[in-house]
This record gives structure tokens, sequence and C-alpha cells, in this order.
């Protein structure tokens, strides 16, 4: 194939997903919200676990954080003591389905039940009512999202994950701490786990937090909910990955 050839294919390929991409359109979740405030939320995927939700929750409370944790329904009804220490530090519980599958082998009736079985878990156990949801590794169709839109509940993704810097990037806990707070703007979500997941070591990215917090602290930042940075300014939704072979979302620099 000719070089132009190759560059209209890949133009071609481009623009269908491109045009794939405005599928999503208003149903994309949220990622940041536009503020001036310094606030951004922190926010909590897999949990609860008995080694590391601890873990999380002496350090919120060290600094005066409040965080949102995105809960598995399986994992909050063997750990119902610590959903309920959550509430009582003042924390927000939201859904992130029953037993985290990847929602691309799912019906939508199958998804749906995932999302409202983990809703019922959370009610029973004195949680106010749910209102936003994440989907497992971030990725969802339309007509799921559309779905849980149905349901009343905000999809929501994340503008930074904590590890991408300690993963992806393979950088220490201090580096990634420090370049984690050079990149932080108000508005922002950060993404973090405090449960393990496939093997993953969270050790390295529960350091990274543990010196993120006082740096971000100490250039003014605080630590909120998300319904608290809602009220803070105006949403800003996530867009579909730029190129056709990637999958997810990413989050608007702008």
């Amino acid at each position: 194939m000719s070089i132009g050839g190759g560059l209209l294919a890949a133009g071609f390929l481009q623009l269908i997903h491109l045009q794939e991409a405005r599928g999503f359109g208003s149903l994309s979740p949220l990622c940041r919200v536009t503020t001036k405030d310094r606030v951004v939320a922190l926010t909590f995927d897999d949990g609860p676990d008995r080694t590391y939700t601890p873990v999380v929750l002496r350090l919120l409370g060290r600094h005066g954080a409040r965080a949102t944790f995105f809960l598995v329904g399986e994992q909050a009804v063997s750990h119902p003591s610590l959903v309920r220490t959550e509430l009582r530090a003042g924390m927000q519980v939201e859904d992130h389905t029953w037993s985290h599958p990847s929602l691309a082998h799912l019906s939508l009736d199958d998804v749906r039940t995932e999302v409202q079985q983990t809703q019922a878990a959370l009610r029973a156990m004195g949680a106010p009512p749910v209102r936003y949801f994440r989907a497992p590794f971030g990725q969802a169709t339309p007509e799921q999202l559309a779905m849980v839109r149905e349901l009343e509940l905000t999809p929501v993704h994340w503008t930074l994950a904590i590890d991408h810097y300690v993963g992806g990037m393979g950088l220490d806990p201090r580096s990634a701490a420090q370049v984690l707070a050079s990149d932080v703007r108000p508005g922002d979500i950060i993404l973090a786990h405090d449960a393990p997941a496939g093997g993953i070591d969270r050790d390295p990215a529960m350091r990274t937090l543990e010196l993120l917090l006082p740096i971000l602290q100490a250039q003014g930042y605080r630590f909120v909910t998300l319904d608290e940075l809602l009220q803070s300014g105006t949403p800003i939704q996530a867009r579909s990955r730029q190129w056709f072979w990637q999958t997810g979302f990413s989050c608007p620099v702008d």
C-alpha cells in the first residue's frame, strides 16, 4: 500500500471511530468539574477490603479529607462493618457493580442486576441513596450508560489515576506523588483503589497517596466528596479515546 493509501485508510478508520464515539454524546461519564476552588475528589474503587480500607480511612482522617468509595457489592456484604465505618467517617459510598465484571460480556439485564443488587445492599446497610456509578475498568457501552442514567445514576470516570503513575509510568512512590501533584488541577477526580485485584500490589499506590496528600494540602487543596465537588463547578464529561484501537474514556485537558 502506498503512503498516501495508508494515510487514507488510517483516516477512514479514525473517522469510523469518531462516528462511533459520537454515540456516547451526553451519556459520557463525568470526569472532572471546572472550578476556581482548589478542591479535588479522591475516589477509591473495588473495596471494602479488610487490609487496605482501614489504612485509607486512617490516612484520610489524619488529613481531614473526605472521599468517595465505589464499592463492589460482594465486598460490601462481606465487610458491612467497614461500609458503616466509611459512612460514620463522612465518606460517600457509591456503586461499582456487584461482582466487578467486564461489562462488555454482559447483557443489559445482567448489568442492571449488577447495579441494582449493589444499590439494595448499600441501602440495607444504612447508606444514603446511591447517586453515582463507576464501570469496572472504566469501560461501558452507550446502551449500558443509558440504562445507568435511566436508573437515575450519574456515571463517573476520572481525571488522573494513581496506578498510572506507579504502574504505567513505573515511578517510585515519591516521584509519582511529585509528578501527580504537578498534574493536578482544581476540580479533578483522582482514582485510587482500596482493595487488591488481579495480584496487583497496592502498597506503592498507598505510599504514593500518603505522600501526595500533604503536598496538595500545602498547595491549598481540599479533598471533598463527589457531591461536594459537583457543587463547586461545572461538570465536564469524558471523551471516548481518540484512536479506533483504544477503549474506555479520557478526560479533556481544557
